[in-house]
């Protein structure tokens, strides 16, 4: 039996409806974060996260439009200070808006300065988005020994960091509950679209696809992870149809829902046990 069964509160979906594969496809929406993180002016071969704003987000936020997908932005709080009327249109377009860092960096070394960049991106985007904000994703999956801990103190009630498991589950934090909505590197677009590999758009298809196959058959879990900005980014013109193509494949599938971190995170504990 499909291991999701879906609350009722928030959801469309009946009390026992089951799911035989959640879909969740997520944004990194990193923007020019990384450089003015860097401070580095975004230009020239700094330029790549300018392209998110007028070329790879309008196309993605028009894939899901067409598509009637919601999804998740994981969005660095950085871009609510530069762009708040981007991260205003998001959410009005019915997306969740989580937290990706302050300006994508690196954790900090000392427990004061990563809870700061933590309630500060928290309270950003809550004033932009007039959401809860209540995901997290660390920049390049980097964690020290306080974040699960500082997440659950800042309020964030999931994570979605670690490349652990085929499966979202509970983890317990002192003595709460945090729910991990793990990520899966094959569906990560930046790992096959890096200089070392650069998949041409129809072998990006392939691989998409052969994931969602065997996710479908055994994990019940499919992970997409979406950069919009250049040369890693999957929103250029040529490689957002691989992204077209597998929503089409995942739709000619039965039981197949799309859900966004949110949703995802409020299925009923004991499902993601013993994943």
């Amino acid at each position: 039996m499909p291991p999701y069964g879906w609350r009722t509160t928030g959801l469309a979906y009946s009390e026992n409806e089951a799911v035989q594969l959640a879909a969740f496809l997520s944004v990194d929406l990193d923007g020019v974060s990384i450089e003015h993180g860097l401070g580095v002016q975004a230009i020239g071969q700094h330029s790549l996260g300018r392209y998110t704003y007028d070329w790879g987000l309008p196309r993605i936020l028009r894939l899901f439009r067409v598509e009637q997908i919601a999804a998740t932005f994981f969005v660095p709080g950085y871009e609510a200070i530069l762009h708040p009327t981007m991260i205003e249109d998001i959410a009005a377009e019915g997306h969740e808006i989580a937290g990706h860092g302050w300006q994508h960096e690196d954790p900090p070394t000392d427990l004061a300065s990563e809870r700061r960049n933590m309630e500060q991106t928290r309270a950003a985007l809550r004033r932009v988005s007039g959401q809860l904000v209540i995901g997290w994703r660390c920049p390049n999956g980097r964690k020290t020994n306080h974040t699960n801990s500082l997440l659950r103190a800042v309020g964030f009630q999931y994570d979605s960091s670690e490349k652990d498991r085929s499966r979202p589950y509970t983890m317990t934090v002192d003595t709460s509950k945090l729910i991990e909505l793990p990520t899966n590197i094959q569906v990560l677009d930046d790992a096959a679209l890096n200089a070392d590999q650069m998949l041409p758009p129809r072998e990006l298809s392939k691989v998409w696809e052969r994931e969602a196959d065997i996710s479908y058959e055994r994990s019940h879990y499919l992970p997409l992870i979406i950069h919009p900005r250049a040369l890693w980014g999957s929103c250029t013109a040529s490689r957002i149809r691989a992204i077209e193509s597998l929503i089409h494949h995942l739709k000619s599938k039965a039981g197949v829902r799309f859900v966004t971190g949110s949703e995802l995170s409020a299925v009923e504990g004991p499902r993601f046990e013993n994943a």
